[in-house]
């Protein structure tokens, strides 16, 4: 609101920023360290989240671990698209290269679809209206965890087309693509509007969070399994399996919920016709 002064929250910030390195360096450490790491991420995530209670506004609302309401339930969606695809985005150029012996100029093609889709995807999709959004983002949670399930197949029984690798990836980018800009879009149009700006902020912080998990929890399973010419196919067929399942969660029980329950501008107190983006 006009005339009010807010603290930043750097307390929060720095303590999230500490419990978020720590934990994602554990899985892949060596194993002392990586107890080390383990307990100095829970006490900081313990810190962060006692000071997160006492906040004004919270620099992630707590409802979003919980994925309660319609803002905590869409970032927290946001958190596991991001954790599938983001985080499956370092491995795809490791298994075109490193299983199937393709160029660097083809894995780069792969990467490159991706974010050509991702961009018309959302582009096409921002108008839709009603019941829309709402089938569009499980429709996208499953064509990232489809994604992910053709990946991990085509480990398992030799080599398809290297076309149908990126259209399989092109695909999974349209998937996220129409989804983050509804869950987005949810998570600010439902928050209180003094909380809007740092809803904003923590739409954002939730995509780099999701991001950083994903990768580490893939990074440390592909590690686990072995990284050698003999270990790396079984190793990438399991990394995509795991994006699967993060991509099956919003798709399924990690559902936004609440966001049908009113019309978008009625919610957002915006005047017809004009829209509410993130």
């Amino acid at each position: 609101p006009e005339g009010a002064i807010r603290k930043l929250p750097v307390v929060q910030a720095v303590l999230l920023a500490m419990a978020a390195a720590l934990l994602v360096g554990a899985p892949s450490a060596q194993v002392r360290l990586a107890i080390v790491l383990l307990a100095g991420g829970l006490i900081a995530a313990w810190l962060y989240m006692r000071s997160e209670r006492r906040a004004a506004v919270p620099v992630i609302p707590l409802s979003t671990w919980r994925g309660s309401g319609p803002v905590g339930s869409s970032l927290q969606a946001v958190m596991f698209f991001t954790a599938a695809y983001m985080g499956a985005g370092v491995f795809l150029p490791l298994y075109l290269q490193g299983v199937r012996g393709e160029t660097a100029t083809e894995a780069s093609i792969a990467v490159t679809a991706g974010g050509i889709s991702w961009t018309v995807a959302s582009s096409l999709v921002s108008q839709a209206r009603g019941p829309w959004p709402r089938r569009i983002v499980r429709g996208g949670a499953f064509l990232v965890a489809g994604a992910g399930l053709c990946i991990a197949l085509q480990t398992a029984t030799g080599h398809w087309p290297v076309a149908i690798v990126i259209l399989t990836w092109a695909l999974a980018a349209v998937g996220i693509g129409s989804s983050m800009i509804h869950l987005m879009n949810w998570a600010i149009v439902f928050s209180p509007s003094s909380q809007t700006g740092a809803i904003s902020g923590a739409v954002q912080t939730c995509r780099m969070l999701g991001s950083a998990t994903g990768g580490a929890l893939m990074g440390a399973l592909l590690n686990g399994i072995g990284s050698d010419t003999g270990h790396l196919p079984a190793a990438i067929g399991a990394v995509f399996l795991l994006v699967m399942a993060l991509a099956l969660w919003p798709a399924t029980f990690g559902m936004p919920r609440g966001v049908e329950r009113v019309r978008l501008q009625d919610q957002a107190g915006i005047p017809e016709g004009v829209e509410a983006v993130a």
